[in-house]
């Protein structure tokens, strides 16, 4: 899963929409004809996706902000960005800014490799 292959904006807006669709397929599932065990497995499951989707969204949201697409497109540092863009609090913005830092690798203006802060989570969250 954690690949480096590039792929273009198109593919990714139509990932994200199948994601919508399979999201939508959840909530709108029969999960009350689960038994108790199949329950657990399908939460344990959801979890694991749940954990690789922010480990998405923190490493996109370090290369959005090393990259600085809101003071670009906007004139706003990448919390404002957030908050406008996505209704977020400010403690909220700046705590998703901070933890794409710790969580994903980055690279700097000068195009250096920037390490995660936190290596050993990275690694993990990157896997589930």
């Amino acid at each position: 899963m954690s690949s480096t292959t590039s792929i273009g904006p198109r593919p990714v807006s139509d990932l994200i929409g199948s994601l919508h669709a399979v999201v939508e397929g959840l909530v709108e599932a029969e999960w009350w004809r689960l038994t108790g065990q199949e329950s657990a497995d399908c939460m344990e499951g959801m979890e694991s996706v749940f954990r690789l989707l922010e480990f998405a969204r923190s490493r996109e949201l370090a290369d959005f902000h090393a990259r600085d697409f809101a003071g670009q497109q906007a004139g706003l540092s990448t919390e404002a960005f957030l908050q406008a863009r996505l209704r977020l609090s400010p403690g909220e913005a700046k705590v998703r800014v901070r933890s794409a830092h710790e969580l994903a690798g980055s690279v700097s203006v000068s195009g250096e490799l920037v390490e995660p802060e936190l290596p050993a989570t990275a690694a993990a969250a990157s896997e589930g």
